[in-house]
């Protein structure tokens, strides 16, 4: 069965001169948790929320949504009455002091709603800026060649309702966008790679930022990435781009790797996905201090999730342009190159001058000299540096179109007048800017647990 996730957008109304405010506006969507794809089998969706332009705090409200009757049955009935439908598993926004147990109902077939009931105004629980967890509910599956056809309900009857915690406040729902599209992917970094997965020791050492590392050059990222905790099993960020041809930038996200080489969300197993048209489209992922990757040709994002991952490791077909990953399994794993200090897309004698003052003063933390990803600089890194600058590696990737400029890959170096990307400052974690020559982001123990 395919599967389609449906993300619903508020509108802003802040208008200048008016008197009127910005208010609070939100996204609905349904993450797939499960999809056996055979009559009577399971197909399980979790309901998220996430707040844009400020956080607000849920008052009650009626989350209509409809499905395909085609292609799933729903939830079974609770006793004794036949109105409230079993809810597999409750997250948010019920029970507690504040809120009655969240309710599923189905006003006419193939219409649900999640039904959330504010006990006293001016209560109730933060809607935070990343998406949360509201149910899970678990259908049947009827026929599994038709389509899901998820989406929330925008018009009447039974329109979806969401109030501000002040209930009378009604955040207004404006129109559906496109589909929101999977992207199963797996990747692994020549760094902390061994014996079939990668190690976790940056974040077991507590040294991952908690907010996408990417808002810098060259990446200059904008996205709003953050968690209060890094799941378990994750190596660290990496950024996904999806390109409508090999020069195109259509979408890019942060994301989590995990140490068996699958690119997650932020809650740390659920796949990626972007609001995107479907189409087929060219994968990229970039990393800090590894050269970035591309697909070698288009990959279809239309699917459900019991596909299979486009896999990068299996060889280096998988990716674009020539030798452009590491052997690092004897010919039967490949990764992204390491060795990347100035995140330039290539491996130079510039990496070895951040590479020298961190080994001399043996700095630890979240390193962009620490190849090998272990959170010290030593030895250890210079050996994984020396034979890719020996070959000089350098990504593959096409640099970007002049007209996009939120990702700008490797400048090449015989482009008269180049400036290299490591010529200019980064901005680290406090804010201070550093020279190319400490170019580097240092967190130690003791700076973590300050976050």
């Amino acid at each position: 069965m395919k599967t389609i996730y449906i993300t619903i957008f508020t509108l802003l109304l802040a208008l200048p001169g008016t008197g009127l405010y910005a208010q609070p506006t939100y996204d609905l969507q349904f993450r797939l948790e499960q999809n056996e794809a055979t009559v009577n089998g399971i197909y399980e969706v979790t309901a998220q929320i996430k707040a844009n332009v400020d956080t607000f705090r849920m008052g009650s409200s009626n989350l209509v949504f409809t499905y395909n009757t085609a292609a799933l049955s729903s939830p079974d009935p609770i006793g004794p009455g036949p109105d409230t439908l079993q809810i597999q598993a409750i997250h948010n926004f019920s029970g507690g002091g504040d809120y009655a147990k969240i309710t599923l109902t189905e006003p006419a077939p193939g219409r649900m709603s999640l039904n959330i009931e504010l006990f006293e105004p001016d209560s109730g629980a933060i809607v935070p800026m990343s998406f949360v967890d509201i149910a899970t509910i678990r259908f049947t599956i009827e026929d599994e060649t038709e389509l899901s056809n998820l989406a929330w309900r925008s018009e009447s009857p039974n329109p979806l309702t969401l109030f501000q915690n002040d209930e009378a406040t009604v955040l207004n729902s404006a129109s559906l966008a496109d589909e929101v599209l999977l992207a199963d992917l797996k990747v692994f970094l020549e760094g902390p790679y061994s014996g079939g997965s990668m190690s976790t020791t940056l974040n077991t050492g507590d040294y991952l930022p908690l907010e996408q590392p990417f808002n810098t050059a060259p990446w200059n990222y904008a996205g709003t990435e953050s968690v209060a905790g890094i799941p378990a099993g994750v190596v660290d960020w990496v950024l996904v781009q999806i390109r409508s041809d090999e020069t195109t930038e259509q979408a890019t996200r942060a994301a989590f790797l995990k140490s068996d080489g699958m690119i997650v969300d932020l809650n740390g197993t659920s796949p990626i996905t972007f609001d995107v048209p479907d189409n087929n489209y060219y994968m990229v992922i970039y990393h800090r201090n590894h050269l970035a990757i591309m697909s070698a040709a288009q990959v279809g994002l239309n699917e459900a999730s019991t596909e299979a991952p486009y896999d990068f490791t299996t060889g280096q077909a998988q990716a674009y342009g020539t030798n452009p990953m590491k052997n690092i399994g004897g010919g039967s794993a490949f990764g992204m190159f390491t060795g990347d200090a100035n995140s330039d897309g290539q491996v130079t004698s510039t990496d070895f001058n951040i590479f020298s003052p961190d080994f001399t003063s043996a700095q630890t933390g979240y390193l962009y000299s620490d190849w090998n990803m272990d959170g010290q600089v030593t030895s250890t890194d210079f050996n994984m540096f020396s034979p890719n600058f020996t070959s000089a590696a350098q990504s593959q990737v096409p640099s970007l179109s002049p007209g996009d400029k939120n990702i700008q890959p490797y400048i090449d170096p015989s482009q008269s007048g180049a400036q290299s990307v490591g010529e200019s400052a980064r901005v680290n974690r406090s804010g201070a800017t550093q020279s190319e020559t400490q170019k580097r982001i240092v967190i130690t123990k003791e700076k973590s647990n300050e976050r």
